[in-house]
């Protein structure tokens, strides 16, 4: 049985520091992988005054590494509240700055459910050969 082949994955573009982002995290991402390059579409809708959408591209050769960071999914029932956020599965891209001001920037995006972490490393691994490093596995090296 082949595998399925999606378009894009979905995820929320949680942070960045890229100085002159367009709009304010958190919004809604959709990653996909076009030649050699990682393309991100955002947008943010149904708001008062602030629906946006925007695109930009992070070339493979400006992305340096990229780190996952898998917990427990959210159950589908949970409350969010101001005062109630759940703990997200993270997948954090560190890519050049492309006008060398700053070392490199950071960019992570999420999602309550890991499985589409793992989707979104396997897509850097499969498409970019990019390795994305699992969290818990830098900070053992770090201990050591």
């Amino acid at each position: 049985m082949k595998a399925m082949e999606r378009e894009s994955l979905c995820l929320t573009l949680e942070q960045t520091d890229i100085s002159d982002f367009p709009a304010s995290p958190p919004i809604t991402a959709y990653l996909s992988v076009v030649g050699q390059t990682l393309h991100v579409r955002a947008e943010r809708s149904g708001t008062i005054a602030a629906d946006i959408t925007f695109e930009f591209d992070l070339p493979k050769a400006c992305i340096n590494s990229a780190i996952v960071k898998l917990v427990a999914d959210v159950p589908d029932d949970f409350e969010y509240t101001p005062w109630n956020q759940p703990e997200l599965s993270t997948a954090t891209i560190f890519h050049k700055d492309p006008f060398e001001v700053v070392p490199e920037f950071k960019t992570t995006f999420s999602s309550p459910k890991s499985y589409w972490i793992k989707a979104f490393r396997k897509m850097l691994r499969d498409k970019l050969n990019v390795d994305a490093r699992d969290e818990a596995e830098i900070s053992s090296l770090n201990k050591s």
